[in-house]
């Protein structure tokens, strides 16, 4: 909100979700995610203008295919799911280079200048 009113204008968030590691097991944790879900839907939809998840296993794209129908189309649109490689996706979907993401992502950010 403070960038917003320094600015003039809305800030809206790029989001980049690492899910290497993601799993089976994750999928537990569906209910709570679909609550994370509506809650964003109805309180924040303006704030974020993508998320990009990157490294996802086939379980992190099952995950989303049971939960995207519960979301709105301009939500679907905001949301990417990326595997191994995911350089160009991340440009073309949120028009982030690669370079500016934290050094485990393969940027060259140190994570704690973050």
């Amino acid at each position: 909100r403070a960038a917003s009113l320094r600015r003039g204008e809305m800030v809206r968030a790029r989001l980049v979700v690492d899910a290497q590691g993601f799993g089976i097991g994750n999928l537990r944790y569906l209910s709570i995610f679909k609550e994370i879900i509506a809650l964003g839907k109805a309180y924040f939809p303006e704030l974020t203008a993508s998320v990009t998840v990157v490294r996802a296993p086939w379980a992190a794209a099952q995950a989303y295919r049971l939960v995207s129908p519960l979301l709105t189309a301009l939500i679907r649109r905001k949301i990417c799911i990326l595997s191994g490689s995911f350089e160009k996706g991340l440009l073309e979907h949120a028009g982030l280079e690669r370079s500016i993401l934290p050094e485990f992502l393969g940027g060259s950010n140190a994570e704690s200048g973050l």
